[in-house]
Order: structure tokens, then sequence, then C-alpha cells
């Protein structure tokens, strides 16, 4: 199986020390011996920066993906966007995945502390809620998976569970990245072909 891991610095596993544990470690180790998982991370990627990027990896991938898993949406909405601008880039890279031969399984954005602190905080949780359900009711109708991250892993925890999981105000820890590949290795092995 070939998968691919596109999104932001959720995807390439940043933390608050710096360090680097993708998710896509886990889940490549989940799928078995014969997966071949690339990832394409970035910090600082925006949702709707991501439909150009997948396009050039999809027209130059010589073998092509089994599985495309999309991240995106945090950085828009930390940067004001509206929901329907992350929604339309995010469907978007779902049906292009699918037109490629891929089952595209896109991911609800977790919720970040930033939403608590920030003068607009009421303002991005109301979009990241409202970006979430769309993608859950959305995705289905057009051949796509949601996997939803951000009702499986809460920010508001105990501070001793929060400080396991979260590294900072929106980024988890080596643990919380290792369950992010757990969780999406099982969604990706209910769906995909045996």
């Amino acid at each position: 199986v070939r998968v691919l891991c596109l999104g932001d610095s959720l995807t390439s596993g940043v933390t608050k020390k710096g360090s680097e544990f993708p998710y896509s470690t886990v889940l490549a180790k989940k799928l078995g011996s014969g997966a071949v998982v690339r990832n394409e991370g970035y910090g600082g990627t925006q949702a709707t920066e991501m439909p150009i990027r997948l396009d050039k990896i999809l027209a130059a991938s010589r073998q092509g993906f089994d599985a495309v898993v999309i991240l995106g949406g945090t950085n828009d909405l930390r940067a004001g966007a509206q929901a329907e601008e992350i929604i339309s880039a995010l469907l978007y890279c779902a049906e292009a995945s699918h037109k490629h031969g891929a089952m595209a399984f896109v991911c609800t954005v977790p919720e970040m502390k930033t939403e608590e602190i920030c003068g607009r905080g009421d303002r991005i949780r109301e979009q990241r809620l409202l970006l979430n359900d769309s993608l859950l009711q959305e995705l289905p109708m057009i051949s796509g998976h949601c996997i939803d991250l951000a009702s499986q892993f809460p920010m508001d925890l105990p501070p001793d569970d929060r400080a396991e999981f979260w590294s900072d105000d929106v980024h988890p820890t080596a643990r919380g990245y290792r369950a992010f590949g757990e969780f999406i290795a099982h969604r990706l092995l209910q769906v995909l072909p045996k």
C-alpha cells in the first residue's frame, strides 16, 4: 500500500521543542512491512495552498498512491480564513486524489488552545467547528472519508493529561503524534482493500 500524507506542521510532526515526530512513521508501521508512506507536511502551510502542491505531487508520481491523508486548516483558521475557503480547498484535494485512483482521507482540525486565549478565539472556534461539521457531512458525498481527529483528541483535558498529549497550543507531543498515527492507521485499515 502506498500512502501520501499531505499537510502542515501537524503532519510534519513539529513539537514545542522543535523536534519532529511525524504521525506518518507510526502509520507506516501499523500498515505493515510493504507499506510506503510519504510525508509531505510543511510547517506554516495553509489548506488553500494544498491543491497546487497536491496536483504537482500526483502528476509527478509514477506509481501513484492508494490513499491520501490530508490534514490542513489550522494555519488558515489562525490567519482569519473563513471555513468555506478551507472546505473548498480540502474537498478539491479529496476529489483530485480520487481522480488519480487514491482514496482520500481528510482529517478534521483539532482544537487549538489559541481559541481560548486570543482576542478572536470565539470566531476561530466557530469557524473550526463549521469546517469540521462540513467535512463530516460532505466527504462521503464525493467518495471521501473523514477521520475525526478533533473529537478523538480534545485539548480540554486535565493539566497532567494535556501535558502528556499536547506540547503547546497547537502541536501534540511525541505521544500525541503516536496516537494520531495509530488512529489514522486504524481508519485506513478499515477502508483500504486487503
